[in-house]
């Protein structure tokens, strides 16, 4: 293996969020430093905790080691749950680009860069929002339940 090239495994979180948020200050905007992948993950882990959710993911190689910065946001009220990767290869970011749409993901963020073997590295933001109308809040949590069912006898996590 070229020992020029740097590889990361790819962070996935998915959090399915129940029905209180942050929206106290839907507003507020809460930006993170320019950090490694693994500082990252411990940030938003933490911000998750304070019910915020990234909107961007931003990545970029200096000197041929690879950064990533978040901006956060309070969860919106209608917020079913939502996927945040990074350090993402182009196959895969397709790969779950065309799964969430088809399970009726908004993408509300998508950015790229190269890394130091010239492998485009891609950061994306998926967001699901509950419908429309008392009766398909119970519909889209049955959903999850069944996705939870599903989430054990994947590779998925859910959080």
């Amino acid at each position: 293996m070229n020992a020029s090239r740097i590889i990361f495994p790819i962070v996935l979180v998915i959090v399915m969020a129940s029905l209180s948020s942050a929206d106290q200050n839907p507003g507020k905007v809460i930006e993170s430093p320019w950090m490694g992948q693994s500082e990252l993950d411990a940030f938003f882990r933490k911000l998750m905790d304070s019910r915020f959710m990234p909107f961007q993911i931003i990545g970029k190689k200096e000197n041929d080691v690879l950064y990533y910065k978040g901006y956060f946001k309070p969860y919106p009220s209608d917020l079913d749950r939502f996927f945040a990767y990074w350090a993402m290869p182009g196959r895969v970011y397709q790969a779950r680009k065309v799964t969430f749409q088809n399970e009726g993901f908004e993408e509300i963020w998508h950015q790229s860069f190269f890394d130091a073997a010239n492998t485009e590295i891609h950061q994306a933001v998926w967001l699901r929002v509950f419908k429309d109308g008392p009766d398909t809040r119970e519909e889209d949590n049955k959903a999850r339940k069944d996705d939870e069912e599903i989430g054990k006898k994947t590779d998925r996590t859910v959080i």
